[in-house]
């Protein structure tokens, strides 16, 4: 016995320390995790696990095909644009000009003008009227030399880079104010006039655009300087590095959408806050969602390059698994904010992701939905068909919004992205089902399915009550129909309250006769035992419980419900016993905290929960005539006792919680004795005296000491 009491002795000034420890260390462990899953969905954002190629060359072929990955216009330049191309051009028309002057005849006739026109119009590389043509051929050799000169000196300052559309009218008349200053006839300053538009016309640039997804250039072309410079619009040849300013941009958004999240575990959902491990599971599955996202679309991506349409689409992104698998695992509420944040994440990876965007939030929201309540795998098949549904008729909904409604239906786009709309969702639900096991395994986490397993009676460790502890084991079993219904009625888990009371005595396995439901002989083993050694052996049951669910691999939720059962609670029995002998026997003050629990007080409803329905259920089996006014009255009393002991005050439960569980528990304990209660008349003030009357004959007497003891 001293080693029991060695080892269950606890100080508060010891306690408090290790408190404070505890927190510095989970805000340190918080915001190395954050760091850490900060830096790496920065990385699986901005990065692109793709080689871009520099090896196009101009006049060169094209080593690969590229396809445009966005809209991309652009002005494309006449091959020939610079100065020195248009003065080759106006001196091989002039030389040919002056040759066609002279030429003759097979029969040595000089030519006729409509010849010489042809001719030159063949060789010359202007698109000239007759008439100029004709003005120009009667050009004297001197003449043609001056307006040469005139020509390239007037036209070289413009022609270096290419026209805008809308200049085309201001250089027109500039050109017109310059001609008018030539000096030389109005013939001539004609031709001048036409060689000066045609030259401006020529070098005018047209403007193109290249949709998503339509092909730049094919592996084997000729790469042009158009060519070229639509390649870097788009991107595909740039080599360099991802800038710090883009980084630095990325980095700040997911800090942000982290940051959220986490205002919004604190404020809504602290136990899972507070827990380690909870926010790196939660961060593993955004991060293993982006991943994948990443690589359907890099995979999109690449298959642009081979195909017109593209076989992979973005709505194959599985999305809605992140928001299932945190809905099963942790909360609804919290599953539809993680839903939220993946999508836009992984929206900021696609160049034009609107459309893709409002198929996820409004899908993925539609999978928590199915799974709230999940408790079979069937369920997840069921989850998976409504994702596939929701998809479908969303992405019908938005083609049918688009302008080219008519044409695009029926193509392979559309036809593409219904089909992988539809599989996204059985992908998600196979995705859920087949990672569920190993995240149970390595974050002994919690599912309904896991749960579902754990209340079969049959199980081990409640063969065990039954056989080693039969009062344990009836008295858990309605703890556990007590909780069921209690947390019906306030929203909570019903299935973990019930399986929580299944399983949150398992600790008095180790020293069975020392609780009175099994003291089947009537001897009570304490009554030869200090107080101090009684309470000890009472709050080591936590302990011991703690210890067998590390044993039978129960699940984390349900150690938690069995170390937070009895939260601080004090024992009253045997701290009042201690009492009595201090004062009979003149001995030194007593510590009330020796005779508490060493707690976490509950931190969940379902904690809280399970707490109040073992103490109720356990009072309950005291009362000689079960009344509905006696059993209201003890069910408000431990309600209220526990209340302004301040156990509550962590779990999260509202005073109008409380209320409902109250009345929960009444009309079970009421099912429970309806054979042995006595049912007043319907007066409602009698009631209330018969109940007031009860609750004083209960504290005051033998029978309110024997509720103490149980309560212990």
């Amino acid at each position: 016995m001293s080693g029991l009491l060695g080892n269950l002795a606890k100080r508060p000034a010891g306690i408090m320390k290790r408190k404070k420890t505890s927190l510095w260390a989970g805000r340190a462990q918080r915001i190395l995790l954050g760091l850490t899953i900060l830096v790496l969905l920065t990385l699986v954002i901005i990065s692109e696990f793709e080689v871009k190629s520099s090896n196009f060359r101009l006049d060169q072929p094209a080593p690969r095909n590229i396809k445009a990955r966005k809209e991309i216009t652009t002005l494309l330049l006449p091959e020939k644009h610079q100065g020195a191309d248009f003065r080759e051009n106006l001196k091989d028309f002039l030389l040919w000009t002056d040759r066609t002057s002279d030429m003759r005849s097979q029969d040595g006739k000089p030519l006729t003008e409509n010849q010489k026109i042809r001719s030159l119009r063949q060789h010359s590389s202007f698109n000239l009227s007759d008439e100029a043509l004709k003005i120009a051929l009667d050009l004297s050799v001197e003449t043609r030399a001056g307006l040469n000169a005139f020509l390239v000196r007037t036209i070289s300052p413009y022609i270096s880079e290419g026209l805008a559309r809308g200049e085309l009218l201001t250089l027109g008349r500039s050109f017109n104010e310059l001609v008018g200053r030539y000096e030389g006839t109005e013939s001539e300053r004609l031709l001048a006039q036409e060689l000066l538009v045609e030259n401006l016309m020529r070098y005018i640039p047209e403007q193109k655009t290249y949709f998503r997804d339509q092909m730049i250039v094919r592996e084997g072309d000729i790469v042009t300087s158009d060519i070229l410079r639509v390649l870097k619009q788009s991107d595909a040849l740039d080599t360099r590095p991802r800038t710090s300013v883009k980084v630095l941009g990325v980095t700040m958004f997911v800090f942000v959408a982290m940051l959220t999240l986490l205002l919004y575990l604190y404020q809504f959902n602290k136990l899972i806050y507070e827990s380690v491990g909870q926010l790196t599971l939660i961060g593993l599955i955004i991060l293993v969602i982006l991943i994948l996202a990443k690589v359907i679309i890099l995979l999109t991506r690449a298959d642009i390059e081979f195909r017109n349409t593209p076989l992979f689409s973005p709505f194959l992104i599985p999305i809605s698994s992140a928001g299932l698998l945190v809905a099963v695992l942790m909360d609804s509420k919290i599953a539809i904010s993680i839903n939220i944040i993946v999508s836009i994440l992984a929206t900021v990876m696609l160049d034009n992701g609107l459309t893709f965007l409002m198929v996820m939030l409004i899908s993925g929201t539609m999978g928590v939905y199915s799974v709230s309540r999940a408790s079979k795998r069937a369920d997840f098949v069921r989850a998976g068909m409504h994702i596939s549904f929701t998809n479908v008729a969303l992405i019908f909904a938005l083609y049918l919004m688009k302008p080219d409604a008519a044409a695009i239906f029926g193509s392979r786009i559309f036809i593409r992205d219904i089909l992988w709309g539809f599989l996204n969702g059985i992908f998600s639900s196979i995705l859920v089902v087949g990672a569920l096991p190993f995240i149970e395994v390595f974050f002994r986490t919690t599912t309904a399915i896991s749960l579902q397993e754990l209340a079969d009676l049959n199980h081990p460790v409640m063969q065990r009550l039954l056989q080693e502890a039969p009062g344990t084991y009836h008295h858990s079993v309605n703890v556990g129909n007590l909780g069921e219904a209690a947390a019906e009625k306030i929203g909570a888990d019903p299935l973990l309250c019930r399986v929580g009371g299944y399983y949150h005595d398992i600790g008095k396995l180790k020293r069975p006769s020392f609780f009175i439901e099994n003291q089947l002989s009537g001897e009570n083993a304490h009554d030869h035992l200090s107080p101090h050694l009684s309470s000890l052996i009472i709050t080591s049951h936590i302990r011991d419980g703690m210890e067998l669910a590390k044993e039978y691999k129960l699940t984390n939720v349900i150690a938690d419900i069995i170390g937070e059962h009895h939260g601080t609670t004090r024992i009253s029995y045997f701290y009042n016993r201690a009492l009595q002998e201090a004062k009979d026997d003149g001995k030194e003050e007593i510590k009330e905290y020796q005779f508490r629990y060493s707690g976490p007080k509950p931190r969940s409803k379902e904690a809280a929960i399970v707490m109040l329905a073992d103490a109720i259920e356990s009072a309950s089996r005291t009362l000689v005539k079960p009344t509905p006014a006696s059993i209201k009255g003890l069910i408000k009393k431990i309600s209220n006792d526990k209340s302004n002991d301040g156990q509550f005050d962590e779990s999260n439960l509202t005073l109008k919680d409380i209320e409902m569980i109250e009345d929960a528990f009444c009309k079970i304990l009421m099912g429970m004795f309806h054979t042995r209660i006595n049912y007043p008349d319907n007066d409602k003030n009698e009631r209330h005296d018969r109940a007031e009357k009860m609750d004083r004959v209960e504290r005051n007497s033998d029978n309110g000491k024997k509720i103490d003891e149980v309560l212990s």
